[in-house]
């Protein structure tokens, strides 16, 4: 009877969860984390964007005023995010290649209104933006 009862306490402990790679994540907004290529996923933490390899455990942290909106494109090459710098709720989008992470342009606020919501065709190729007041518009970058 102890033999099985050790058995049971050895299988209970080897489904004990590790608090090793435990992480705080924003939710506050849709898309707070995304999967990334090669193992690697990116999610919010107050106003950083940090991306984690899930086999390594290396982190890299980027820093933004405050992330309103995250996006990885079908391909998941492309990741864009959309920051809000000023009191007045100014907004721009950041896009960056996912392979490596490097930032590729910024948009700046224009007359159309701030940016609120973003998508990539499939092919990577067209950049489709929502705006809000005044225009309440969608514009394409290719």
């Amino acid at each position: 009877m102890a033999l099985l009862k050790e058995k049971k306490v050895e299988r209970f402990k080897m489904r004990k969860l590790s608090l090793d790679q435990v992480y705080g994540c924003s939710t506050i907004h849709r898309h707070s984390i995304i999967g990334l290529p090669d193992n690697r996923v990116a999610f919010l933490a107050g106003s950083y964007l940090i991306i984690l390899d899930c086999l390594t455990n290396e982190r890299r942290y980027l820093s933004f005023s405050a992330i309103e909106y995250l996006y990885i494109s079908t391909s998941g090459l492309l990741m864009g995010i959309i920051d809000r710098f000023t009191q007045d709720s100014d907004t721009r989008i950041h896009l960056y290649s996912t392979k490596p992470i490097d930032l590729l342009f910024i948009i700046e606020p224009d007359r159309f209104g701030n940016f609120i919501g973003l998508t990539i065709n499939t092919d990577d190729t067209i950049l489709m933006i929502l705006h809000n007041e005044p225009g309440y518009m969608i514009t394409i970058r290719k």
